[in-house]
C-alpha cells in the first residue's frame, strides 16, 4: 500500500511581524464557496489526492463494511426521534427543547410560567429558506440570515 503524497510548495505569510511558513497553502482555494456547491471546481490535483486517500480507507475497512451497517442501524433504532427535554424555569418563563421525527432540527420553546399565553418557539434552526417569510417579522428574518436559522414565535414572528 502506497500512501499518496501531496506536493509541497513553500509559502510564507507575515502577520504582525511574525512569519508563518505553510507548504500546503496552495491547497486552499479562493473560490471555496463555489467548490462546496460544485465539486468539479476543486483543483484536480487535490481531488486526486482525496480520492486516493478515500480508496485506501475503503480498502482497509472492506471486511467490516457489514458490521458498520449493522452498528449504524442499531444505533439509529435506539434514537428517539420525537423527544422533549425537561422544562426549566428562568425568571418568568419555562424553557425546553423539542425534537420531532419529521424534521432534522430541534426547536427551542418557552412559555410564561402562569400559562396565560401559549407556548412559543423562540429558536427554530431550520435554514432560512424553509421559513415562511409571510409569517415572519423583519427581526426574525434578520436573525434567520445572521444565524442560519429562524427565530420565530408560534403564530408568526418576534
Amino acid at each position: 500500500m502506497s500512501i499518496p503524497k501531496l506536493k509541497k510548495i513553500k509559502s510564507e505569510k507575515k502577520y504582525h511581524d511574525l512569519s508563518l511558513s505553510d507548504e500546503y497553502a496552495w491547497v486552499d482555494q479562493p473560490n471555496i464557496l463555489e467548490v462546496l456547491k460544485d465539486a468539479n471546481k476543486l483543483d484536480p490535483e487535490v481531488k486526486d489526492y482525496i480520492s486516493a486517500n478515500n480508496k485506501i480507507t475503503e480498502d482497509y475497512f472492506v471486511d467490516v463494511k457489514d458490521l458498520q451497517k449493522n452498528l449504524f442501524q442499531e444505533i439509529k433504532s435506539k434514537i428517539k426521534l420525537d423527544d422533549t427535554s425537561l422544562k426549566f424555569k428562568d425568571k418568568k418563563y419555562y424553557y425546553w427543547a423539542k425534537t420531532e421525527a419529521k424534521g432534522n432540527y430541534g426547536k427551542r420553546i418557552r412559555q410564561l410560567i402562569d400559562g396565560s399565553k401559549p407556548e412559543e418557539v423562540y429558536f427554530d434552526p431550520r435554514p432560512a429558506s424553509l421559513v415562511d417569510a409571510r409569517t415572519a417579522r423583519p427581526c426574525s428574518i434578520l436573525r434567520a440570515v445572521l444565524s442560519g436559522g429562524a427565530c420565530m414565535r408560534a403564530g408568526g414572528g418576534c
